[in-house]
């Protein structure tokens, strides 16, 4: 509240500090902040590893993310299951990240109950190398996430050039760029429709592919540094902004 300027990543956050804490619209600046040196630039296509047997499927799309009950497993499970139960399509699902403890174990059941075992499969927490080939092999990545603060799967999957949906909430919207590849993450059945489109139609994976190229350069250069120091410079020259007189010459405030 004390604050003469609020710098935050995404619209939906600015959103959010206006409706719960009051911020008025123009102290809040979207400022997204690079997103380069990524973890998984230092690995080429030569660095791929091998892939435990029970992952080796010939065709499948990822879902990296904990088993966290916003991060909607359980619709995903059910949109595998409408496309097996009624279209006839037969989706391989390749899962990574916790899934034995808290709500990993809601999840787990739910594959058992819509008897899904042979086609998804939770890999647990995987290392660098073998999360960077499950992408590298994928037909596409799914992300159902209900919230997200910012999604690194949905900036990795861009940066790494593999075809990509998502939901339609938060920053996930912004991120895409889109939205002829976002989908409510409430309707499983909708769900279901984009999961088929990305796994059987290779021009809709090419049509995200080259939107992922326009969106990497957007997220490599937002020009962040620049609208900072504009921030400030407008801070300073601003008749209503007083700086301190006694505030130490070393202060970072």
């Amino acid at each position: 509240r004390n604050a003469d300027s609020v710098i935050v990543s995404y619209q939906h956050i600015k959103d959010d500090l206006i409706k719960y804490f009051n911020v008025p619209a123009e102290k809040i600046k979207i400022i997204l902040l690079q997103m380069d040196k990524l973890w998984f630039q230092k690995y080429t296509d030569k660095d791929l590893a091998a892939v435990p047997a029970d992952l080796q499927y010939e065709q499948y799309i990822l879902y990296p993310a904990n088993a966290w009950q916003h991060k909607n497993h359980l619709r995903l499970l059910e949109a595998v299951a409408l496309l097996r139960d009624e279209e006839n399509i037969r989706v391989n699902l390749i899962c990574t990240g916790d899934i034995d403890s808290g709500h990993g174990i809601n999840v787990q059941k739910k594959r058992d109950d819509l008897k899904l075992n042979e086609q998804v499969k939770f890999s647990g927490i995987v290392e660098e190398k073998v999360l960077f080939t499950l992408y590298k092999k994928a037909v596409a990545v799914v992300i159902p996430t209900l919230y997200e603060a910012g999604s690194f799967p949905l900036m990795e999957s861009l940066f790494l050039h593999i075809p990509v949906i998502c939901s339609n909430t938060t920053s996930l919207p912004e991120t895409m760029g889109n939205d002829d590849f976002i989908f409510d993450p409430t309707d499983s059945r909708l769900m279901a429709l984009m999961i088929k489109k990305i796994y059987t139609e290779e021009e809709f994976r090419k049509q995200s592919v080259a939107n992922s190229i326009i969106q990497v350069e957007k997220l490599k250069q937002p020009n962040a540094l620049k609208l900072i120091i504009d921030n400030y410079k407008m801070l300073l020259t601003a008749p209503e902004f007083h700086l301190q007189k006694d505030m130490p010459e070393t202060s970072n405030a």
